[in-house]
């Protein structure tokens, strides 16, 4: 199962539409603070967190907290590498720019579907 946190409609129809191509459920959050049910509950073996979504580096430090097997991957413009560096220190594995992660997006995702 993948997990994301997107900040637009634009990052969830792009995530949604990958993980349909190869089978795998994706799941949208809104808030940190749905994770933990999330985890719990499910398999979570992708965490992709787009950093300009409100609560953001909360959610990769739960994520990180929570859930050491998930593979979490965080993104932002390449002209916020405080947010990308804020991120890595919170337990994001995988921290990227926008472009990178846009290209890097279909081959994530098949990783997760390859497995199951």
């Amino acid at each position: 199962m993948i997990v994301y946190l997107v900040s637009d409609l634009i990052w969830e129809t792009r995530i949604r539409s990958a993980a349909q191509a190869v089978g795998v459920e994706a799941m949208r959050v809104r808030q940190a603070d749905e994770l933990h049910k999330l985890f719990n509950e499910n398999e979570v073996e992708l965490f992709l967190v787009d950093l300009e979504a409100e609560g953001a580096l909360e959610a990769v430090s739960t994520a990180a907290e929570q859930a050491e097997d998930t593979r979490i991957v965080a993104w932002a413009p390449h002209v916020a590498a405080t947010m990308l560096e804020q991120a890595r220190a919170a337990g994001a594995g995988d921290v990227l720019a926008r472009g990178a992660f846009a290209r890097q997006l279909a081959s994530l995702v098949e990783s997760v579907g390859s497995r199951g």
